[in-house]
């Protein structure tokens, strides 16, 4: 399980360091083979291991996308934004600049897991969905729009 927010920095190739208490646990899941993609419902990228990218991959192979367009744009964005990546030695992952593009990624970047994956937000992102959290803004999360499973936690 992924979680907490770290905050990190890109270097000059587009590279960001996997904190040192993720990598025992990407070379244990997955040796350090991982897929960087797009999030189709945010600007911020998702870093799946290896095995639960399969899992979504063969999830959207068979998603009706012939008739189904919602269906073909979640495809075209998660498939099409994806790169199979290993961690190098010192335990980095290369963005792609379109990747950057798609998530208004600059130097400074959040690295927040999400139990199976990790987001990648730009900081000033990550900071600006942060302050709407905390201001109550109405629109940020609207409880009597949650499912009953999330009503619930």
């Amino acid at each position: 399980m992924f979680y907490g927010v770290t905050h990190i920095n890109l270097d000059t190739k587009a590279r960001l360091a996997v904190p040192t208490r993720y990598r025992s646990l990407l070379e244990q899941h997955c040796g350090n083979q991982v897929c960087v993609t797009a999030a189709f419902n945010d600007r911020c990228l998702l870093v799946y291991p290896q095995p639960e990218w399969e899992k979504l991959a063969r999830k959207l192979s068979s998603m009706p996308t012939v008739f189904d367009s919602v269906a073909r744009n979640v495809g075209r964005v998660l498939m099409g934004y994806a790169e199979e990546r290993q961690l190098d030695g010192q335990g980095r992952i290369l963005l792609t600049a379109g990747q950057k593009e798609y998530a208004g990624i600059g130097k400074s970047i959040v690295l927040a897991g999400q139990g199976n994956k990790f987001e990648i937000w730009d900081e000033e992102s990550w900071n600006a969905i942060g302050q709407e959290w905390l201001s109550g803004d109405p629109g940020a999360i609207d409880i009597s729009k949650l499912p009953d499973y999330l009503k619930n936690l």
